[in-house]
């Protein structure tokens, strides 16, 4: 697992400040996924790959796309198959 320390972003040297990767680039989850970024960006349009949208980055939840492969089959905002 990727972990970037609090540290890091604000220029401590303190690393027990830690945070998770909570969430993917969407070129990440293609890689994840193991498709390309056409795809993926494709899948997240019409909804088949739950995401974040904050201004005009696209994030995908960790563990949306872990639900997302762990069934097989898509998952919803709230990690559901329809």
């Amino acid at each position: 697992m990727d972990i970037r320390t609090a540290a890091d972003f604000l220029g401590h040297s303190d690393p027990s400040l830690t945070l998770g990767v909570y969430s993917h680039a969407i070129e990440e989850a293609a890689a994840v996924l193991g498709i390309s970024r056409a795809i993926a960006y494709n899948a997240v349009s019409r909804g088949e790959i739950p995401c974040i949208r904050i201004g005009r980055r696209i994030l995908i939840p960790k563990v949306a796309l872990e639900r997302l492969l762990d069934g097989g089959g898509e998952a919803g905002a709230d990690g559901e198959k329809p």
